[in-house]
């Protein structure tokens, strides 16, 4: 059985990284039934996208694409501009949100937004931080804005998040 895999792992370190990370959670509670369900369904996510990249053949992710990606991942607190984004990178705003969207099928916007939210869940759990100050720390610093999103996302507000959620 061993040799029947679907596909193989060493291939793609996001893809193996991902699924070591679900392997070496052991703690069972609720909260981290979450992460591990999150990370799982990351990891079948991925899998997707790359057989689904190698079947058409659009595997290769153009340069500036999978840099703004690794931008908003790590730099998602700081602003960002479809107009800025173009310029810095010589494209058209509206091929650029078409072409990210092909690779991560949501806009530059949309993606960077998930980010956030992902980041702010976390803050609310782990910090006594206020609201306000978990929105300006991801990147939003209207605080209606930010509640109204993180709303739309998660779909309570992020005080209702934090008062419903076990902190462990």
């Amino acid at each position: 059985m061993l040799g029947n895999f679907i596909y193989r792992l060493d291939k793609h370190a996001e893809l193996l990284a991902a699924w070591e990370k679900l392997l070496h959670t052991d703690t069972d509670d609720e909260l981290h039934g979450i992460i591990r369900s999150r990370i799982l369904v990351d990891f079948f996510a991925q899998l997707y996208l790359i057989q689904s990249a190698e079947r058409t053949g659009l595997f290769h992710i153009p340069s500036y694409i999978a840099d703004m990606q690794r931008r908003f991942n790590a730099e998602y607190h700081m602003p960002y501009s479809l107009d800025e984004l173009a310029e810095e990178y010589r494209v058209n705003k509206f091929r650029l949100c078409r072409e990210f969207a092909k690779y991560y099928e949501v806009t530059p916007m949309q993606y960077l937004n998930t980010v956030r939210m992902e980041k702010a869940r976390e803050l609310l759990l782990h910090s006594d931080k206020k609201v306000v100050e978990i929105g300006q720390l991801v990147g939003i610093e209207n605080a209606n804005s930010f509640i109204r999103l993180f709303k739309e996302k998660n779909g309570v507000t992020p005080l209702a998040y934090r008062r419903k959620t076990p902190v462990l």
